[in-house]
């Protein structure tokens, strides 16, 4: 269970990096 937690914990951490690339990417571009 706790790998499992931590594996979301990952994926979540992961999201954001990307959601927060592509918003630094954008302002970039702009």
């Amino acid at each position: 269970i706790g790998g499992t937690v931590g594996f979301k914990k990952r994926l979540d951490i992961i999201n954001k990096a990307k959601e927060l690339g592509i918003k630094v990417s954008n302002e970039g571009v702009m």
